[in-house]
This record gives structure tokens, C-alpha cells and sequence, in this order.
């Protein structure tokens, strides 16, 4: 793929708007909580709205489907992802927030502008189009702390032409407070539902994201990268080694204190730590945590916790999700 072209293009067109924005002036945004900058990666288990869409299969995500996704019920989840966007800002939001398994901008608008969430002020973009399902990501941030310079996203080319196209990554360029570009790429990477078969897609979708952080790299004078997503892989998973050969860090999540939690998705009676965040570049006291609170979680039938879910198969259940969040802190230096 001509990544190094598409990029210098995008970089192009982005320039032109710099000085209208006051870029090499040295004009701050507002600080938010200090000098602390936060980040929330999230997959929100099948984050439908109600109406059908005759380019996607999302029938089962009706009110007449195979899961009765309801007005009431869809109000319901939208209600449970505001209360933990909420609970994991405490005084002051998150600066960034990343979404997996997001349909599209109604899910989104319900989300951020008809819940307690829309006093907050979020702006946000979706990617749209590869996923037979509809599925996609998003990005949604806070203009004060994050000052969007421009944003892409990029599709995985299949190895397979028989293979169902995977769900494109989603690029957010944004200035922060101490006047230094943040590039955040959100991910999600193709599930091993289908075994071995995957792997070629798995594999030439963790190759679009180290072409992105390459091009990344060679722009910018100073890069200061995040990628974060569900990546349906541990971080010793050898298909993540490309990420780590291009620089790229892993941040271990810390777990709670006193909780039952051991990672951000629980199968099999086991929990992993699937969702990642990686870095590249400086970030000054850069700490990553696993988010939970009880009202996420619930008993199983063997006495463990786990994540309480929306959905078991086509069943609503009503809870929250079936992963639980990261929320990544680092300082600027102001």
C-alpha cells in the first residue's frame, strides 16, 4: 500500500490549516486537570442503535431481531457507557476516549449529546464502511485538552479475496496543552472466531497500523504515538511483534487494588489482557490502569467475577460490556 504517499498527502492538506490555528504561535488550550492528560480505551460489546442499515448485516440489532434490540434497551446501554465514561473521569473528563464495537454516528450522538455525557462537551469521528456487521471504532475527545488537527482511517487490505473485509483503524492528530501533536490511533484487530484461518488478516492488520506508525514517525519531528484497541491478542502474542519492532511499547495495565480483576476480558474461566496500549515517543509518568467498579462486574456460575455483559449469545442480559476499560495518564510538561 502507498502509505508513505497517502500520508504525506494527509500531512499536506493538514498544513494548511496550522496557522489559522495558531499552531506555530505558541498559543496553549486549556490544561484541563493540570498537567495530567488521560486516555480510555474501550470496547462497548455490539454498540447498536435501533435502525436497520441495508448496507450492513444488522438485523439481530432490531426490535424485531434476534436479540429484541429495543428503543428501551438501546437507551438502557447508552445509559451504562455514560455512567462508566463518567465514573473513570471522576472530577475532571477524559481527554480521550476510544471505542470498539461502535455502529456508527447515531450510537454515538445518543451517546455523547442525549446522556449526562452531553454537558461535557465531547466532539467525536467514526470510522464507517469495511465490517459486513457494521462494526467500527471511534474516537471522541475533549476540545479543551485536545485540539483536533486532523483525522483518517485506513482499511486492511485481505490477503484472501474470500475473506470478509475487518474493521479499519481510526487516526486522530491533535495539539496539546504543552504545544506538541498527540497522534492516537484506535484499533480493532480481527478476532480468531475462525481459528488459524485468520491469521493472514490478523497479520495484515497489525501491518496497516505499522505502516501508519512509521509514516508517523518520519512527519513528525518530535512523534508522540498511542495505539489502543482491543487487539484480541495477548502482548506476547508473536502477530504483535511488528508493533514492537517499529518502537512501539507495550504499557502494562495495572489492575485494581483488592479487586478480583486480572485483566480486561474474561473467557473460559480465565482472564487476558486482550485490550493493549502502546506508545511511542516521550511521556513523562506514563501509568496504565484497568478501570472497574462492582456494578461491571458479576458472579459466574463457578463464583468468579467477570465482566457483566449486554448480550450471552442473542439473550439480553443488560449489563454493561464484556470487556472492561483502560485508562492511560501521562504528564505534560507545561
Amino acid at each position: 500500500m502507498p502509505f508513505r504517499h497517502l500520508f504525506l498527502t494527509f500531512f499536506s492538506i493538514l498544513s494548511l490549516s496550522l496557522s489559522a490555528q495558531g499552531w506555530m504561535s505558541g498559543r496553549k488550550v486549556g490544561d484541563g486537570a493540570g498537567n495530567a492528560f488521560r486516555l480510555m480505551s474501550y470496547n462497548v460489546e455490539n454498540f447498536f442503535d435501533v435502525y436497520a442499515d441495508s448496507l450492513h448485516l444488522d438485523a439481530d440489532f432490531l426490535p424485531d431481531g434476534a436479540c429484541k434490540w429495543s428503543p428501551q434497551r438501546f437507551a438502557s446501554k447508552c445509559g451504562h457507557l455514560a455512567r462508566v465514561i463518567l465514573d473513570a473521569g471522576g472530577l475532571t473528563p477524559i481527554d480521550v476516549i476510544g471505542l470498539c464495537e461502535v455502529e456508527g454516528d447515531s450510537a454515538l450522538n445518543a451517546l455523547f449529546y442525549r446522556t449526562r455525557l452531553a454537558r461535557l462537551g465531547y466532539r467525536y469521528v467514526v470510522t464507517s464502511g469495511d465490517d459486513v456487521r457494521g462494526m467500527n471504532v471511534a474516537i471522541a475527545w475533549q476540545p479543551s485538552t485536545f485540539s483536533l488537527i486532523g483525522h483518517t482511517s485506513f482499511s486492511v487490505p485481505l490477503p484472501d479475496a474470500s475473506q470478509r473485509p475487518t474493521r479499519r483503524a481510526l487516526l486522530c492528530s491533535g495539539r496539546l496543552a504543552d504545544g506538541d501533536t498527540l497522534d492516537v490511533i484506535m484499533l480493532h484487530f480481527p478476532s480468531r472466531r475462525n481459528g488459524k484461518s485468520a491469521d493472514p488478516l490478523r497479520r495484515s492488520a497489525v501491518e496497516t497500523v505499522r505502516h501508519v506508525c512509521d509514516s508517523l514517525q518520519q512527519c513528525r519531528l518530535r512523534p508522540r504515538i498511542v495505539v489502543m484497541g482491543d487487539c484480541n491478542a495477548t502482548p506476547d502474542d508473536r502477530q504483535m511483534r511488528p508493533l514492537h519492532a517499529q518502537g512501539l511499547r507495550y504499557v502494562p495495565a495495572a489492575t485494581p487494588a483488592g479487586s478480583p480483576v486480572a485483566g480486561t476480558y474474561f473467557f473460559r474461566s480465565r482472564w487476558s489482557c486482550i485490550d493493549q496500549v502502546l506508545t511511542f515517543g516521550r511521556f513523562r509518568g506514563l501509568q496504565c490502569q484497568i478501570f472497574c467498579r462492582d456494578y461491571m462486574l458479576e458472579s459466574n456460575g463457578n463464583g468468579l467475577q467477570q465482566p457483566y455483559r449486554t448480550f450471552l449469545g442473542t439473550f439480553y442480559h443488560g449489563g454493561y460490556s464484556d470487556h472492561l476499560p483502560l485508562v492511560t495518564r501521562f504528564y505534560l510538561d507545561l
